[in-house]
């Protein structure tokens, strides 16, 4: 007997696993068959069998409240799998079933049933106490309130897991949240980290005594600041904490152990054996909102609440025309100087009437209890004598009144510029000294290499293969559109199962009335009609029948008369089933009945084209994430938020809560395989906010991909530019190019689609004005149109030529660039590189980069200083 080839098995028992794929199933799955009152919970909708799937659709329930999470895909054994991921909060005590439904694979509905859970009703405790107070019961609009909260417990807290604290305050919209003046050190000894309304808050604990027992208390600070004033008290809603206690074997608590800012035992949900789940809730509080008053209201009101002073120094006093001064304010006495947020220098008239200064302002620092404020000016004039008072309106609380904050004026000496060249020129925008970047003389440049040394050319020209040049402009369109053609029921079958099926509902429905023959019975005639709007309209059973056909009928617009004979139809028929008297059906046979529905698939298909719109355009986005991708997205938004909250206070500190951030946003994109424009905007979002300038501009370049048309993103990229070190001074060759082709620098790639749309629609527009009124010249008008037309096209086919995969920006904070690929090579340029240079790889030869700067200067940079704009 012949040997069987191994190839031959391979390929048999790699094909088994697909022979064997059972047919599509769904079922509900849940971790625990018990859950409490009020808590959230998971469960998960599988559907075997596909590789994916549409949303189900659930039954309703009065039970839970359910939100949808999100679905993503798996393998296990060579079974493919969809699972969908719901959260849900139970609003019944008592046996309560997860609600069943069914879910579309294809053509076929997969039902699935529901699941049963008990929900118990936590234990109210009088071992704790929950209280909430504020600094102030009057306040005005916009004023911080300190909110101070307080968990007393007699029971140990090493018992305490699963804790789940609300503090409606903390997320009602009609509050602002801030962090308190002096945040409670999360590395102390006595700090501990709290589970508070969905975020994590650092609180600290003493012992005490409650009800003359020993007890613990835990205590933390937020600043509420109101939006929106009332003539009535406002209201806020007492806290509540609900959490699971397991009597631990030392009751004494001794702290966490693990820092406060990790995971303690009060985040721990996986809680097994014998324990209680208990309840405790606050009472409420009020607090009166007023409105600031109209009375002595200055025009130019900043919006600052609270009284302060300012004090000004600026550096240097002697200074040329458009000589950079830094300008130092100090804001002191304010209740909250950590919120204090100056408005923009350049509102300050009478400082741009003589200064110069970036529409950018620095952040402010807070030192000793004042916040700092500081901004690059550049004198316009040499008669500019002094820097001018400066003006800043608030409302003072403690007494009513509105007040003003100034400073002195700040005498000047300003000298005519003794040597202007064209940097200072171009560069007077008040940023600080650029470091020019210029090719270094003299030296040796790196060799040729590779195998195309040996290789024998031809001069290349582009009419040397003009019948491949006529293939490739003609045969893909033709070869797409039959390739369109030949698959498009097969396409719209894949991803859209439920269109397809309506598509077909009038096929079938014209062949259930040929089966009937030419005298059919008017019963069949109404079934075959019911079938048919089931499954063309989404209308399940459809028992009723002519109710649901006239609200079919008027959402389509269908003909009244037409749309009374298939009601009548339809009542005929149902009415035979329960009447003792005959209904005598409508006058209309089987020729008749096609030609009016026929009529009716023409209105639906009209009023359907905005569904098709909507639901082709949800079909160009996909989620899929890994089990712990939003786990790890969660510690990402919380490290950046407490980054942000801390970086006032001590700026070193938010240094590391920004690279903790950006690391969980950059292990999506490696981990996970999560790529969207709003990822990589948040990555650039905290890199620039850590100091890293270049994978900041890298991060945006990114995000350009996914979000063309964000002019925020644009806004963003063009702003974090400003701040690199380094600046290139074009040669004059390349300004000569870009005078003469303006249009291909001046405009995007998505402005010159655009126009080149805007003008090839003037080109119809004038055809069809011609034929209402004559237009003499409109054969000279649309060549026009087209001529331009054809300039922006040859400008976007460069475009579309320009490769971006060798698009990369430098990340090393400094790098010398040299005439060869080893550090034995003398420097190329002038100047080192720096953070933030956007660069074009000429070449990569083991570790290092030949590299184009933006004014067309060579060098070579190790490859580990520069990352690609598109990721490998």
């Amino acid at each position: 007997m012949p040997k069987i080839p191994q190839l031959v098995v391979l390929i048999l028992v790699g094909l088994l696993p697909i022979g064997l794929q059972a047919a599509p199933s769904a079922e509900i799955k849940v971790r625990a068959t018990s859950y409490y009152l009020g808590s959230p919970f998971n469960f998960y909708v599988q559907v075997n069998g596909v590789k994916s799937a549409p949303q189900p659709d659930l039954l309703e329930t009065d039970a839970l409240q359910i939100r949808y999470v999100g679905a993503a895909p798996s393998s296990r054994n060579g079974i493919d799998s969809f699972t969908f991921t719901y959260e849900a909060i139970p609003l019944k005590s008592g046996r309560v079933n997860i609600p069943g439904g069914l879910v579309s694979v294809g053509s076929q509905d997969v039902p699935f049933t529901f699941s049963e859970i008990e929900v118990k009703l936590p234990k109210p405790t009088d071992e704790m106490e929950l209280t909430v107070e504020l600094s102030k019961t009057e306040c005005y609009v916009g004023e911080p309130v300190t909110l101070t909260f307080h968990w007393t417990t007699n029971l140990s807290l090493n018992g305490v897991k699963a804790a789940d604290i609300r503090i409606p305050a903390l997320t009602d919209y009609q509050f602002r949240v801030r962090p308190p003046v002096g945040e409670f050190d999360p590395n102390a000894d006595n700090a501990i980290g709290l589970p508070v309304s969905n975020e994590r808050v650092i609180a600290q604990y003493e012992e005490t005594n409650r009800n003359q027992k020993p007890a613990v208390r835990l205590t933390f600070q937020k600043i509420i600041i109101p939006t929106k004033s009332g003539d009535l008290p406002l209201l806020i809603k007492p806290p509540t904490l609900m959490c699971s206690f397991v009597e631990p074997r030392d009751g004494r608590f001794k702290g966490t152990r693990y820092p406060s800012y990790f995971n303690n035992e009060f985040f721990d949900e996986d809680v097994t054996g014998s324990y209680q789940r208990l309840m405790v809730q606050g009472q409420p509080t009020m607090l009166q909102v007023k409105p600031l008053p109209i009375e002595g209201k200055p025009s130019n009101f900043s919006g600052i609440i609270g009284s302060f002073t300012l004090d000004a120094q600026a550096d240097p006093l002697v200074v040329e025309v458009n000589e950079p001064i830094t300008l130092s304010l100090e804001a002191k006495g304010h209740p909250y100087p950590h919120l204090l947020e100056l408005p923009p220098f350049s509102s300050q008239s009478a400082l741009t009437r003589s200064f110069a200064m970036p529409a950018e302002q620095s952040r402010p620092r807070l030192v000793d209890g004042i916040a700092s404020f500081s901004q690059t000016l550049r004198p316009l004039r040499e008669n500019v004598t002094a820097i001018p008072a400066l003006e800043f309106s608030f409302f003072d609380p403690e007494i009513g009144n509105y007040g003003v904050a100034r400073t002195a004026p700040i005498s000047l000496t300003v000298s005519p510029v003794t040597a202007v060249n064209i940097l200072d020129a171009e560069f007077s925008d008040g940023s600080a000294l650029k470091n020019v970047v210029e090719p270094q003389p003299g030296g040796i440049f790196a060799n040729y290499s590779g195998p195309e040394l040996l290789i024998n050319r031809k001069p290349e020209t582009w009419a040397a293969n003009a019948f491949g040049w006529v293939l490739a402009w003609i045969l893909p369109p033709l070869l797409f559109g039959a390739l369109w053609y030949a698959t498009k029921n097969l396409r719209l079958a894949r991803h859209n199962p439920d269109l397809a099926k309506k598509r077909r509902a009038f096929s079938r429905f014209r062949f259930s009335l040929w089966k009937l023959g030419p005298d059919p019975d008017p019963n069949d005639l109404s079934r075959a009609l019911k079938s048919y709007l089931e499954e063309r309209f989404d209308v399940p059973h459809f028992e009723s029948g002519a109710r649901e056909l006239r609200t079919i009928a008027e959402q389509v617009k269908v003909d009244q008369h037409e749309a009374d004979i298939l009601i009548g139809l339809i009542d005929s028929s149902s009415a035979s089933g329960y009447s003792k008297h005959d209904v005598e059906p409508p006058a209309v046979g089987r020729e008749g009945l096609l030609q009016l529905v026929r009529r009716l698939e023409v209105q639906a298909g009209r009023a359907a084209v905005v569904v098709v719109v909507v639901v082709l355009a949800m079909l160009t986005a996909t989620q899929a994430f890994g089990e712990n991708a939003p786990d790890t997205l969660a510690e990402a938004e919380e490290f950046f938020a407490k980054a942000n909250e801390t970086a006032l206070v001590d700026p070193g500190k938010a240094q590391k809560f920004y690279a903790l951030a950006a690391e969980r946003f950059e292990s999506l994109r490696t981990d996970f395989q999560i790529e969207n424009g709003e990822l990589y905007a948040n990555l650039a979002n905290t890199h620039f906010l850590a100091g890293d300038i270049g994978r900041s501009i890298l991060n945006l370049r990114r995000a350009e991909r996914f979000r063309p048309n964000d002019s925020q993103l644009a806004e963003s990229l063009h702003y974090v530019r400003t701040q690199r070190v380094d600046i290139f001074p074009e040669k004059t060759t390349s300004l000569l190019v870009r005078r003469l082709f303006f249009w291909h620098f001046l405009f995007e790639p998505r402005t010159q689609v655009k126009i080149v749309a805007f003008l090839f629609a003037g080109m119809w527009l004038v055809l069809g004005i011609h034929l209402l009124r004559p237009i003499n010249n409109r054969w000279q008008i649309i060549a026009g149109l087209g001529g331009v037309a054809a300039v922006l096209l040859i400008s976007l086919l460069i475009h579309a030529g320009h490769d971006h995969r060798r698009d990369a920006v430098i990340v090393e904070a400094e790098v010398v660039a040299r005439k060869g690929d080893s550090f034995v090579y003398d420097p190329a340029f002038t100047n080192s590189l720096h953070s933030g240079t956007e660069v074009r790889i000429l070449e990569q030869r083991r570790d290092w980069l030949h590299v184009r700067t933006p004014n067309q200067s060579d060098g070579w940079i190790p490859a580990s200083s520069a990352e690609r704009v598109l990721p490998n």
